[in-house]
C-alpha cells in the first residue's frame, strides 16, 4: 500500500514558480507520485491558496497541473469540515502556525496521510501538537 502525501501549497509554487534552492526537491516529489511511488491528497484549501498565489482559475489548475495525477489514479481531493475549521480555531493559542497551516496538518491527520511542507514551525505543530507525521520533500524523495 502506498503511503498518501498531503502536500502543503508551497511545495506545488515551488515547482510552478522555479523557486530556487526549492525547485529540485519538490518537483522529484511530484515525480515521485506520477511514477507510484506515493498517492497525491489536496484539499479546496490547497486549490484556494493555489488560486490566491497564482491567480489560475480552478477549472485551470485541475486541466494544467492536476490532469496527470487525476489520469493516474493518484489525487484525491477532500473539503474542509466546518470542525477542522473549528478545531484549528481551537489549537491556534497552543501552535506558532497560522489556521490555514493548521487546517493543513489537521486534514493530513484526518486522512492519515504525511504532511509534505517546508515550513518548520507547522512541522513542529504538526508533529507536536496535531500529531501528525511531517516532512520536507527532500526527505521523501
Amino acid at each position: 500500500m502506498r503511503l498518501d502525501l498531503y502536500l502543503n501549497t508551497m511545495v506545488f509554487l515551488n515547482v510552478w514558480r522555479k523557486e530556487e534552492p526549492y525547485c529540485f526537491s519538490s518537483k522529484k516529489l511530484l515525480q515521485s507520485i506520477l511514477y507510484c511511488r506515493y498517492n497525491l491528497i489536496i484539499s479546496n484549501l490547497v486549490l484556494t491558496e493555489l488560486y490566491i498565489h497564482t491567480n489560475i482559475p480552478e477549472d485551470v489548475l485541475w486541466e494544467e497541473k492536476f490532469k496527470p495525477f487525476n489520469m493516474r489514479r493518484k489525487l484525491k481531493i477532500f473539503y474542509v469540515s466546518k470542525s477542522i475549521e473549528q478545531e484549528a480555531i481551537e489549537l491556534l493559542k497552543n501552535c506558532e502556525s497560522h489556521k490555514p497551516d493548521i487546517i493543513h496538518a489537521l486534514m493530513a491527520k484526518k486522512y492519515n496521510a504525511v504532511l509534505v511542507t517546508r515550513e518548520n514551525a507547522l512541522i513542529r505543530d504538526a508533529r507536536n501538537i496535531i500529531h501528525v507525521r511531517a516532512e520536507k520533500p527532500e526527505r521523501l524523495i
